[in-house]
């Protein structure tokens, strides 16, 4: 494609090319997110991982198995419910540690904590979200359950399961939840050709889902800074 001596630039024919147009760069990515959601726009159960050729299930699969096999299925449509360890092997946004008020109180259900629309902590494990959970919990203060209607969330790279800015793994945002008894949803994310806003849609719908209570308001410890602070709120 380097044009000869003497020219700046020359014509190239496109025009055997049998490669449908692109309306932006993205719509060319030929990762599993984009294969997948192109089988099940087809209703097929599998696709070929584009790394590794290995057939992986659809989460039309899944969803005609009817439940969790527990093996942290890629596309698992049941919040990774029976899936064990599940900081190091969900693929999906999963509950990763449930707080001692929305546990099971022996009637063979989860024990739904009292209270109104959860308030859901973005944290990075850093001092930040540490200090805005203290704040959170003192405005609270007065209710026999201060942070019943706080939970938190946590983003982290699928591979390599650390957390972005703090580089800690998330095992450290696990602990961290059970020290404060808060629920912790962990949200994977694959990047690529992913929207990070669907990952998150996802991941206060496992919450709500669990905890049977809506999403009331996301609470974040970095908006001190600007430029953080205008992305999320766009």
């Amino acid at each position: 494609l380097v044009p000869r001596r003497g020219r700046g630039w020359d014509h190239v024919d496109l025009s055997a090319c049998d490669a449908p147009p692109c309306a932006d760069i993205e719509d060319c990515a030929d990762d599993f997110i984009v294969r997948h959601d192109r089988a099940c726009a087809r209703g097929e159960m599998f696709y070929e991982d584009p790394e590794t050729g290995y057939q992986v299930f659809t989460e039309l699969a899944h969803k005609k198995r009817s439940k969790c096999c527990g093996s942290g299925c890629r596309h698992c449509p049941y919040d990774h419910a029976n899936v064990k360890d599940k900081a190091m092997r969900i693929q999906q946004p999963a509950i990763l540690y449930e707080a001692t008020a929305e546990r099971s109180d022996g009637g063979g259900g989860p024990a739904r904590a009292s209270g109104g629309r959860l308030k859901v902590l973005f944290n990075s494990t850093g001092k930040d979200s540490f200090l805005t959970i203290r704040s959170l919990a003192r405005s609270a203060a007065s209710h026999a359950h201060p942070t019943a209607d706080l939970a938190i969330l946590t983003t982290f790279d699928a591979s390599t399961r650390t957390i972005a800015h703090q580089e800690t793994h998330v095992d450290v945002a696990v602990r961290q939840a059970a020290h404060l008894d808060v629920t912790l949803v962990g949200v994977p994310l694959h990047g690529r050709s992913e929207k990070y806003t669907d990952r998150i849609a996802r991941g206060l719908r496992a919450l709500t889902a669990h905890t049977g209570k809506p999403v009331g308001s996301l609470v974040f410890g970095d908006l001190h800074l600007e430029h953080i602070r205008g992305w999320r709120e766009d």
